[in-house]
């Protein structure tokens, strides 16, 4: 201007900082005031007025200095017509940067324009010019590139317009070619895909200054899926993400230097988004050692964080996400660890719709991860924690494993090892008892806890079990010869008076059913019922005590889920009427827990007590739909379905058995029965013949080989097999 030798020079030189940020009027008041000037700042990030509340401001009273005619017009049209306005000046704004082309002849000035009352054409196509010319180059982006929203710009003489030329600003620019505050991961990728490889390098090693043991990711710059069909601004799937990464956040309890808190920012493309983000952190006030905020991502342009969240919102790409200047300041936040939270198809339909080099479409190298809502990250933390001896924390973990994959046998079996640690004997059993799948890890964990109380002769009987799926297992026989040792050493007395005498000393506590359990274990039936009514006194609904109850009234000795004989033989059976008790327990308990195999297996078992035979193979039945192969509800169906003259169906289920125990005595002795029932009596031979050579101590089996033989007209066999025992 002619007019600026009139100002006198304060100053030598003025140094200007996030001029990327300062607009042409903001420079030039101070700027007047200095010989000369140093002007820091990145035409990668935003521009000065990037919120479109400001924007909308603008335009607001930029058509109050021309016209007030045309508000009294535009505000019954559409009620918040300025923000609709500066919205599409922005987004324009921001095209023209990356196209280099005349922001005037695009879309978005051209739905302005239609927008316009008769007669206001032109006045909109002026103030949209005005706005895109003045209100949102930076002093960075005209002294650089010109003014890209005046034609054959480059042709004036004046550099705020036009531009320095280049072979003068070579001269005069210097590039800052280090960054000192970001995990190289996330330097390198801002690097290739917004600077072309010419700035934010990091100097050697400086990862070693940003260590963070989170565990989680091998990437400090990282993406995590959360698949939704959501186009809206404000998305809740991706806040329950951001708060579970916060939550796991708070329970590593990682320790910063000096003591000092983690800063932790959680930016969003929307303001939608943000205020729902703003009220969930409201309700909590349990993150100590972080301080945590929140805000956009046009607002965070010159802050930084150890930490940052970056929500995307929506599943469909749009140009105000597209915008490389806008991800640029999105990714670049974080000093330790970026993670961005969003719809994967987000990107592919970004490079669709933008091109494979889009800005949001080269987000698509980055390493991505599944949302840790899903099964396997929250297993893998439960793990985590429970290495770091974190067991409270580490079976929290768990229970939201188990609500994504219900009966899972491998959160089951960490989880109940989790609860003996921590001392939960009693949830530790109902654990084991709630798994559906009679691993061989399950059944050795639930033998251990009831090791641990005492319980040893059923111990022993869950360690025979693991052991017949798996034989080679060396730590189920050392738990087995462990319980073995202490029977052997102590007897059934240290039982009943050593261990249920502390555990009655203790008083009442949440371990009333196990009192029950040790007091059956001892064989003392009567005090065993009275700790599971107390129990029941406190908790009516006690799914566990009421499967206990069930099986003291229908059998003095608890024999629930082994692999005894068929049910009503070798069971100490009680009385008819504490038999439809028992069987009302465990209606109850399946009116509680469906999924309880247990329950639903001894409710069979009575029903055939009572020749209910039709109601007891319904209740094997459910038991095998969601067990195929459990064993002891294959032999049951199979005694069932012989008692109702299917005996061709019980030989399938009895050979199913014998698939993996090929010589049980009560499996080949009912098979046995069954074929002679049907008159295939050579087959029914072959079984007495593998009943007497894999238990010859027991004559029963000769007699029974011998009653076969004379239904032959085999008498002479018949009498050679007899013997002594005719």
């Amino acid at each position: 201007s002619r007019h600026v030798n009139h100002f006198k020079s304060d100053f030598d030189v003025m140094i200007i900082d996030e001029a990327s940020k300062t607009t042409f009027q903001e420079f030039l008041v101070p700027a007047i005031h200095a010989n000369r000037w140093i002007i820091v700042g990145d035409t990668m990030q935003l521009s000065p007025y990037a919120n479109t509340e400001d924007v909308s401001v603008v335009v607001k009273n930029m058509f109050e200095k021309y016209d007030q005619k045309i508000l009294n017009m535009l505000a019954p049209k559409k009620q918040n017509w300025n923000q609709d306005i500066g919205y599409r000046l922005k987004l324009e704004y921001e095209q023209a940067i990356v196209t280099k082309n005349n922001p005037l002849d695009s879309k978005y000035v051209k739905q302005i324009e239609r927008r316009a009352p008769a007669g206001y054409k032109d006045l909109m196509l002026k103030t949209a010019r005005s706005i895109l010319s003045v209100a949102f180059p930076s002093i960075m982006e005209l002294l650089l590139h010109g003014n890209i929203c005046e034609p054959d710009s480059s042709h004036t003489k004046s550099i705020f317009v036009g531009g320095i030329p280049s072979g003068l600003i070579e001269r005069r620019r210097v590039l800052l070619k280090y960054q000192f505050r970001m995990h190289p991961d996330i330097a390198e990728f801002a690097k290739d895909c917004f600077y072309e490889g010419q700035a934010l390098n990091s100097m050697q090693n400086f990862e070693n200054k940003r260590k963070l043991d989170y565990g989680l990711f091998e990437k400090r710059l990282c993406w995590i899926k959360v698949p939704h069909i959501l186009n809206d601004e404000e998305n809740h799937e991706e806040i329950d993400q951001i708060f579970l990464q916060l939550e796991h956040f708070h329970e590593l309890d990682l320790k910063k230097e000096k003591n000092k808190k983690w800063e932790i920012g959680i930016l969003s493309f929307y303001s939608n988004q943000n205020m729902a983000i703003q009220e969930r952190l409201s309700e909590v006030t349990k993150y100590s050692g972080m301080e945590i905020t929140n805000g956009t991502v046009d607002s965070f342009q010159g802050k930084e964080f150890d930490i940052v969240l970056v929500s995307f919102s929506k599943s469909n790409p749009t140009q105000f996400l597209n915008s490389p200047n806008r991800l640029n300041v999105a990714i670049t936040r974080a000093r330790y660890l970026c993670i961005l939270v969003g719809n994967p198809e987000l990107l592919s339909l970004a490079k669709k719709r933008y091109g494979e080099n889009s800005p949001l479409g080269q987000l698509d190298k980055i390493e991505k991860y599944d949302g840790m809502a899903g099964y396997d990250d929250l297993f893998k933390n439960g793990r985590l924690a429970a290495e770091a001896k974190k067991f409270e924390v580490a079976t929290g973990w768990l229970d939201r494993a188990l609500d994504k994959r219900p009966g899972d046998p491998d959160a089951l079996y960490r989880k109940g090892l989790l609860l003996v640690e921590r001392g939960l004997h009693a949830e530790a059993l109902r654990c084991f008892d709630s798994c559906p799948k009679k691993d061989g890890r399950t059944l050795h964990g639930k033998g251990a806890i009831l090791a641990k109380l005492g319980y040893h002769r059923r111990a022993i009987s869950y360690y025979d079990r693991a052991l017949e799926i798996n034989p080679d297992a060396a730590n189920v026989q050392t738990s087995k010869d462990a319980s073995l040792a202490d029977l052997k050493k102590h007897g059934r007395e240290w039982c009943k008076r050593g261990d249920l005498h502390k555990m009655e000393a203790a008083g009442p506590d949440p371990t009333l059913l196990l009192h029950g359990r040790l007091t059956s274990a001892a064989m003392d039936g009567k005090k065993a019922m009275a700790w599971c009514e107390r129990a029941l006194g406190a908790n009516p609904d006690d799914a566990s005590a009421l499967y206990d109850k069930g099986c003291l009234l229908a059998w003095d000795e608890i024999r629930a889920g082994s692999f005894a004989t068929p049910p009503g033989a070798g069971y100490a059976a009680s009385p008819d009427d504490s038999r439809e008790d028992a069987l009302a327990c465990f209606d109850r308990v399946l009116d509680l827990a469906p999924r309880d195999l247990h329950a639903q297996h001894n409710r069979g078992a009575l029903l055939v007590m009572l020749d209910r035979h039709e109601e007891a193979l319904a209740c094997f039945e459910k038991v095998l739909e969601a067990e195929p192969d459990d064993r002891p509800a294959l032999f049951c169906k199979g005694y069932v379905l012989d008692r109702l003259g299917r005996g061709g169906d019980a030989v399938k289920h009895f050979d199913r058995v014998l698939e993996t125990l090929p010589s049980h005595p009560d499996v080949l002795a009912k098979k046995g029965h069954a074929l002679a029932w049907l008159g295939r009596y050579e087959e029914a031979l072959g079984c007495f013949e593998r009943l007497r050579m894999a238990h010859p101590d027991k004559p029963l089996h000769r007699l029974h080989m011998t009653i076969m033989l004379v239904e032959m007209d085999r008498i002479r066999e018949a009498i050679e097999c007899i013997g002594d025992e005719s």
